[in-house]
């Protein structure tokens, strides 16, 4: 295959795509970061409302608060409700089964 070619061709290609050919592999990883914030988001939503239906008999549901966790894939974002319980302490249970510490941040390897 001729190179003569190749300098037009990449030029035809770039005006067809929305990334830069040079810029695919960043482009990629940053939807599926996207991706996988989504579905943390859905997965832990999912597990606060599976608690709500098994939570101690006596600990109330005070409101949902906005918490923010910051994972290797970025910042979620999601609701988990808060309770307070028989003794008039707050807290979020989905922190206490997932033994979440009031501040979390990834692991570098």
């Amino acid at each position: 295959m001729g190179t003569t070619g190749i300098p037009q061709l990449r030029a035809h290609l770039q005006g067809e795509t929305e990334t830069s050919l040079l810029g695919w592999e960043q482009h990629f990883f940053q939807a599926a970061c996207r991706q996988a914030q989504r579905a943390a988001q859905e997965w832990l939503e999912g597990i606060d409302a599976l608690l709500l239906a098994h939570k101690p008999e006596d600990w109330r549901v005070v409101g949902k608060w906005r918490r923010t966790l910051v994972t290797r894939f970025g910042k979620v974002t999601f609701e988990p409700r808060l309770y307070r319980d028989e003794e008039g302490r707050y807290g979020f249970l989905l922190d206490e089964v997932l033994e979440y510490r009031r501040i979390k941040m990834p692991l570098r390897r």
